[in-house]
């Protein structure tokens, strides 16, 4: 049996999909975790963009590796090296569908018995709480695995709230007034309609634009600086409405304590509108209709989901037709959807702790069995 307070040494396996989010979720834990006194490799097919999020050289205990290295370094060094190796494997990397399954089997085969957890994507639908914790066999290597899956409420893994800097700590700020959503933050994909929303800006309304890539909207959109992940935090500090995408930024925005659009990652079969609108539903409890469906209208327009059906917004009468409409419906409320995301923050604060809930598991565990 794993102490909770013993020295630990963690591998962390991270390809990098959706790029700054993968990555960033990625770079979070590793840090946290060296925080909290353990060893940790960073092991990444694309260890430029972790690069780009935090600097990893001269930290005793916290490295960053290549896949292609870490194969030659163990390949090299056929057993592990300390006593306790944990394992932990975001996003599903070992499938047979991606190019790291034969490393994966590697690794299992060279740190036998050693636990392994497969986090998942950070969702909001129930049925994750039934497989939160679950285990499976590899079919391969016989090696047994448990599937971690983040999440909002009691009985899942949560989200990394540990590392939130002080700066998020000060007192809430007064309400704003209505019509005050005056500094707007998008970190977008390509596909979101940033020059649609740039023409609904009024006068003394602003836009800064993050990402690779990012054109700006107008000449009187400003295209923010690349910053780490410490800088990204208080960056959104300074902005009233927040735009973001994938999984990393969005926790952040919430995190925030901002009003926030979600750019979910659109998937070929189309489950990401169902993923948008059951964490909707969640999100939305304690807000108005009117509230409520301003701000669905703006997600859905800004994801380019098509049509809005009764089924999908049957509680709301007269939702906005376009985002113009929308982003004029969401002023309308303003002072509503910062009360709320103050509100939305405190139960994301005292909800559980992605790192600590890591570490629980693995303190009550035996190694994981290899059979």
């Amino acid at each position: 049996m794993i102490r909770q307070n013993e020295f630990m040494h963690f591998l962390i396996l991270c390809r990098v999909i959706d790029n700054l989010g993968d990555a960033g979720f990625c770079t979070r834990l590793a840090l946290q975790l060296h925080k909290l006194g353990h060893s940790v490799d960073l092991i990444c097919d694309r260890p430029s963009v972790i690069h780009r999020l935090e600097a990893f050289e001269g930290r005793q205990g916290l490295s960053l590796l290549s896949m292609k290295d870490f194969g030659r370094k163990i390949a090299d060094k056929p057993s592990p090296t300390v006593s306790t190796t944990v394992i932990l494997e975001p996003f599903g990397t070992s499938s047979e569908q991606t190019s790291t399954g034969n490393l994966n089997d590697e690794i299992k085969k060279t740190h036998l018995g050693q636990p392994w957890l497969v986090i998942d994507y950070l969702s909001a639908e129930d049925w994750t709480k039934s497989f939160h914790l679950t285990q499976s066999t590899c079919p391969r290597t016989g090696y047994v695995s448990t599937y971690f899956y983040p999440g909002f409420e009691e009985g899942t893994g949560g989200v990394i709230h540990s590392d939130l800097p002080s700066v998020q700590n000060l007192p809430a700020a007064a309400p704003l007034p209505r019509n005050a959503f005056e500094k707007i933050f998008v970190f977008s994909y390509p596909s979101a309609p940033l020059h649609e929303l740039d023409r609904c800006l009024t006068e003394g309304q602003s836009l800064t634009i993050a990402g690779d890539g990012s054109t700006p909207a107008s000449k009187r959109a400003r295209k923010a600086d690349f910053c780490n992940l410490a800088e990204f935090d208080s960056l959104l500090q300074t902005f009233d409405f927040l735009f973001v995408r994938g999984e990393d930024s969005f926790v952040r925005a919430q995190l925030a304590g901002k009003p926030f659009v979600w750019n979910i990652y659109a998937t070929s079969d189309g489950a990401h509108k169902d993923k948008l609108l059951t964490f909707f539903g969640l999100y939305r409890q304690g807000l108005s209709d009117e509230a409520a469906g301003a701000l669905l209208s703006l997600w859905w327009f800004w994801n380019n989901l098509g049509e809005m059906t009764a089924d999908e917004q049957p509680e709301f009468s007269g939702s906005p037709r376009d985002l113009a409409e929308a982003w004029n419906a969401v002023q309308n409320v303003s002072a509503e959807l910062q009360s709320h995301a103050l509100i939305w923050k405190s139960k994301r604060m005292k909800g559980p702790e992605l790192v600590s809930e890591i570490l629980t598991w693995v303190s009550k565990q035996s190694p994981t069995s290899h059979k």
